[in-house]
C-alpha cells in the first residue's frame, strides 16, 4: 500500500538530494527534491508537505532560517535536519526550533527510513489525541488553525529564550 505522505528533500548537494529521493520513492511515492533553498521557500509558500528533510548548512536559506520562515507563517510542517556537522550545539538549537529529528551524514538508509516512519507514527498519535481531547472531530481547517497557533507560540517562546541569553 503506497503512502500518501508528501516529502520535500532540500539539500544543496545534488548527489545527496538524488540519493535521498531514490531511497524514499519506493516507500513514499510523493517525494520531491530541491537543491536551491530559496526556490524551496517559494515552493513552500504555494504547496504543503507532510515532511521536509533539509540540510542544516546551505547557501541562501540555511535550515534554521527555513524553520523560522515556516513558523512565522504559522506552518507547522514536520521538519527533519540532515547535517555533516552534528555538534551538540547544532542539535540542541535545531530541537529548540521544533525540528522533529536530526540525522548526521553519512546516514544509514534503514535508520533514515525508521526515523521517518517513527515521525509519522508520532504525528498520527498526536493528531488522534487532539481529536480525542476535543471530544469531536476537528475539520481540516480547525486542525490547521490549531497548528498555526502552535507555530506562533513556539516562535514567541524561542524569542523569549533568545532574549534571556543576551547580556543585559
Amino acid at each position: 500500500m503506497a503512502s500518501s505522505k508528501k516529502i520535500l528533500v532540500i539539500d544543496d548537494e545534488p548527489e545527496i538530494a538524488e540519493i535521498l529521493c531514490d531511497l524514499l520513492i519506493t516507500h513514499y511515492p510523493l517525494v520531491e527534491s530541491m537543491t536551491d533553498s530559496n526556490q524551496a521557500r517559494e515552493r513552500l509558500e504555494k504547496e504543503s508537505f507532510s515532511l521536509i528533510i533539509s540540510d542544516i548548512n546551505m547557501p541562501g536559506l540555511p535550515g534554521p532560517e527555513l524553520i523560522r520562515f515556516l513558523r512565522a507563517r504559522g506552518d507547522w510542517t514536520l521538519v527533519m535536519f540532515l547535517t555533516g556537522n552534528a555538534t551538540k550545539e547544532n542539535v540542541l538549537s535545531a530541537l529548540r526550533l521544533g525540528v522533529v529529528d536530526v540525522l548526521e551524514k553519512p546516514f544509514d538508509e534503514d535508520v533514515l527510513l525508521q526515523t521517518i516512519q517513527r515521525i509519522f507514527e508520532i504525528e498520527k498519535r498526536k493528531n488522534g489525541l487532539v481529536l480525542e481531547q476535543a471530544g469531536k472531530e476537528l475539520s481540516k481547517e480547525q486542525l490547521e488553525q490549531k497548528n498555526k497557533m502552535l507555530g506562533l507560540l513556539h516562535l514567541a517562546n524561542e524569542k523569549k529564550t533568545d532574549d534571556k541569553k543576551k547580556p543585559a
